[in-house]
């Protein structure tokens, strides 16, 4: 393989990895404040925020003491976890991809990578299991709406560094 190639594909690897984790992260907070801040941080990192949403879905007294109850119950397994992740990929960074160890700190990476997915998934899935019917269905068209907004932002963005960039180049 090319070493470029390889390169490459590595960086992109240990981005989505990046992702991964920044969206484990994203589901430690129950605070409602701090649900937003992560939400806007994993918005960034292109993740449609599941957290986010339940604040616009109008829950419970009960359903909000699940929603805390759901978190607290898995956050030392995401800390432990991100903190393996965060050590790994250190290691990556300072190993050359023709040490031995190398394959095995990949191998690592993309079993704790999984395990990340894994926990999103079973996090989503006890949340999903409080809401109601009518709250399942909201989430979709929130998400949507969301996803516009951030499309909005972004063409805004794109209109104003074009603008910039001619202005810097007449």
């Amino acid at each position: 393989m090319n070493p470029n190639r390889f390169r490459t594909s590595l960086l992109a690897a240990c981005a989505a990895l990046t992702i991964v984790g920044s969206m484990a992260y994203a589901g430690d907070s129950t605070d409602a404040k701090e649900m937003g801040q992560r939400q806007g941080h994993m918005h960034r990192h292109g993740g449609a925020s599941l957290m986010g949403t339940l604040k616009q879905l109008d829950l419970t007294d009960a359903q909000k003491q699940s929603v805390q109850s759901i978190f607290a119950g898995g956050k030392e397994q995401r800390r432990a976890l991100r903190s393996q992740q965060r050590s790994n990929r250190a290691a990556l960074a300072t190993t050359m991809p023709d040490d031995a160890k190398y394959p095995a700190l990949v191998a690592v990476q993309k079993q704790l990578a999984a395990d990340a997915i894994q926990q999103l998934s079973d996090t989503q899935t006890q949340l999903y299991a409080v809401l109601t019917a009518e709250q399942k269905a909201r989430i979709p068209q929130l998400l949507a709406e969301r996803k516009a907004r951030w499309e909005q932002r972004r063409e805004k963005i794109r209109d104003r560094n074009k603008r910039d960039s001619a202005g810097a180049t007449s």
